[in-house]
């Protein structure tokens, strides 16, 4: 039990992969979508200890807003 990651694909399944957050405690999907599953798998272990079901919307944007941030700048 506790946070998963759901991994699907935009436009009913033909599009580009992208994946979200799932709380399986309460049964919720939370948090931003994400790009793909590496993207969610990273993120996920850049925010260690942190537990993602406790950040508020906004404060779940802005760690990913700096996360995105930091591996632009690492990709240059």
């Amino acid at each position: 039990m506790g946070c998963r990651i759901i991994v699907g694909h935009t436009d009913n399944g033909l599009g580009r992969e992208c994946a979200l957050f799932y709380d399986s405690c309460t049964d919720t999907v939370f948090g931003d979508i994400m790009e793909d599953l590496e993207e969610a798998e990273t993120f996920q272990q850049w925010m260690i200890p942190t537990d993602l079901r406790l950040l508020s919307d906004i404060e779940f944007g802005s760690m990913l807003g700096l996360f995105r941030e930091m591996r632009e700048r690492e990709a240059e």
